[in-house]
């Protein structure tokens, strides 16, 4: 290649190199914190979901369902849950809803904690709310321990707590409970 020609493809392909150069310093750093922004969303995105449904059975069989707008895994067992539905089946047909504003289920030990306004009703028609509540799902049973208050068509009570025992056929209260009938 003569030196007139070299001349003047250097005069074009250095000021060329070097504005892409330029370029890629200067860009750079913003393409990284991207590529970085990327990563940390798919880490969580693999332990956060919205709107969930899972299905299972108790040991005796019967089937219950849980609904959650959100669910966040917090440890390797547990499951952060928020604005959560418990549907627990019972032998007889009838079924056991609990709804609360947030609830921890622990897959290990098939038990869930709700907490918030924890509203339960059953379908025999009795309803009661209370601030948390603990749901075993893998027996069927559930129990509070803090003040609760309930209601049917026939009358009105309040209680230091609650278990439901035998599938969700018997609703014990605790402490004293206060019975208003209606008429």
């Amino acid at each position: 290649m003569n030196s007139p020609c070299y001349i003047r493809l250097l005069k074009y392909l250095l000021p060329a190199l070097s504005l892409g150069l330029f370029a890629c310093v200067v860009f750079w750093p913003f393409e990284s914190s991207h590529l970085s922004r990327v990563k940390e969303r798919s880490a969580l995105a693999k332990n956060e979901a919205k709107t969930l449904r899972f299905s299972s059975v108790d040991k005796q069989d019967r089937p219950f369902v849980v609904l959650s707008k959100t669910g966040k895994q917090i440890s390797d067992n547990e499951i952060l849950l928020q604005q959560l539905e418990v549907t627990l089946r019972l032998e007889d047909g009838g079924q056991i809803k609990m709804r609360g504003n947030n609830g921890v289920y622990n897959q290990l030990s098939k038990k869930m904690l709700l907490s918030g306004q924890v509203h339960l009703k059953h379908s025999n028609g009795v309803e009661f709310t209370t601030t948390t509540a603990t749901i075993d799902l893998g027996k069927g049973t559930a129990e509070s321990h803090v003040p609760v208050e309930g209601r049917n068509q026939h009358a009105q009570i309040k209680a230091k707590g609650f278990k439901i025992l035998e599938q969700g056929q018997r609703i014990v209260f605790l402490g004293q409970p206060e019975l208003t009938a209606h008429r």
